[in-house]
C-alpha cells in the first residue's frame, strides 16, 4: 500500500510537469510582453512630454 501510493505520483509527475512548464513559459512570455509594452509606453510618454515642454 505504501509503495503503491509513492509510485502513483511519480508516474503522473512528468506529464503534469510538462503541462505546468508550458503554462509557465506562456506566463513568462506574456509578462515579458507586458513589461516591454509598458517600457515603450513610458518612453513614448516621456518623449511626448519633452516635445510638448520644449515647443
Amino acid at each position: 500500500m505504501r509503495t503503491h501510493t509513492c509510485y502513483l505520483p511519480a508516474r503522473t509527475f512528468p506529464s503534469h510537469l510538462f503541462s505546468s512548464s508550458s503554462l509557465f513559459y506562456f506566463l513568462e512570455f506574456s509578462l515579458l510582453f507586458i513589461r516591454y509594452s509598458l517600457a515603450w509606453a513610458t518612453i513614448c510618454v516621456l518623449l511626448f512630454g519633452i516635445v510638448v515642454c520644449y515647443r
